[in-house]
């Protein structure tokens, strides 16, 4: 009788530890991925850091050009996407990173409209800022905010923005990069905080169907992809005026950016001179100085720029 007992507790034990088991299984299997797709994006998170850096260092080289800010995130999140050391895999990284950067938002939280109408003035440009006007041979003249000499300038606050000419020429970016889930299970639940997920587990919900932010078109995966949005911001002192205004906000608009990959930009070649149509560097050309043009006494009318 005593053994028969304890065979039945011992059956009722096992037959516990089998139900533990199929309950725990889903829980820790779960953990587990969890703990992978975070390991991914905080490595991202990292590597978004280096890439903002590299966006705002392009755009205080090229007078805050959109076009060139993109150019270098994409530049600077290439090794997310590299997992060789051939040449072909390098390329194949570089075609993913541009994707990954047109798909991001990059909204310019520094300088703002206010500071572009408090501080513009007319100037000497690099020869390789397309705003200005080249009026004099080997010039280029234009609109933009000074940033030569700015240790002797006035400290004096603009009216409308409240920012010396100094502070105006410190280029602040803010960049939101929604990253690809590869992680499966994980990759759904993570998707309801990006709203570029559309039908993809997004509790936002939109009339673009069962797409992701990454798309197959994209060339990335074969499938869409679910993505998780990334931010970083970063800050660079002008090296060249501010020319390109279109990119600029009010200051009562920040925190609405643009979407991203509308601009039309040529990426930097890697072959040296710049062939294939690249500029082949982001380091402007150094201007011959050709003089003070004479306009006479009325200077070229301000640019027209959309943002008002």
């Amino acid at each position: 009788m005593q053994g028969t007992e304890k065979l039945r507790q011992t059956g009722n034990q096992r037959g516990a530890g089998a139900v533990e088991l199929v309950i725990a299984i889903p829980v820790l299997l779960g953990l587990l991925l969890g703990i992978m797709q975070t390991s991914l994006l905080y490595h991202a998170r990292l590597q978004l850091e280096v890439a903002a850096q590299d966006a705002a260092r392009a755009g205080a080289l090229h007078g805050g050009s959109m076009s060139a800010i993109r150019a270098g995130l994409a530049e600077g999140l290439t090794p997310l996407y590299a997992h060789g050391q051939s040449p072909l895999d390098l390329a194949k990284a570089r075609g993913q990173a541009e994707a990954a950067a047109r798909l991001a938002q990059i909204e310019i939280l520094s300088p703002t409209v206010e500071a572009l109408h408090d501080h513009k003035e007319f100037g000497r440009l690099p020869l390789d800022d397309n705003t200005g006007k080249k009026d004099t041979p080997g010039g280029n003249w234009g609109w933009g905010i000074p940033e030569s000499h700015l240790g002797y300038r006035k400290t004096a606050l603009g009216q409308e923005s409240g920012l010396g000419v100094q502070d105006a020429n410190l280029l602040k970016i803010k960049v939101t990069y929604h990253y690809p889930l590869i992680i499966p299970f994980v990759d759904h639940l993570l998707a309801r905080f990006d709203e570029g997920n559309a039908g993809k587990g997004s509790v936002l919900g939109s009339s673009q169907g069962g797409t992701g932010a990454f798309e197959a078109a994209q060339g990335v995966q074969d499938r869409a992809l679910n993505t998780f949005p990334l931010t970083s911001e970063a800050t660079f002192r002008m090296q060249t005026p501010f020319t390109y205004f279109d990119g600029l906000h009010k200051a009562s608009q920040l925190g609405t950016p643009r979407p991203g990959g509308k601009e039309s930009y040529t990426p930097p070649s890697a072959k040296p001179g710049g062939g294939n149509g690249g500029p082949g560097d982001f380091e402007p050309i150094e201007p011959v100085d050709p003089g003070i043009p004479d306009y006479g006494i009325e200077l070229p009318p301000p640019p027209q720029y959309a943002c008002g």
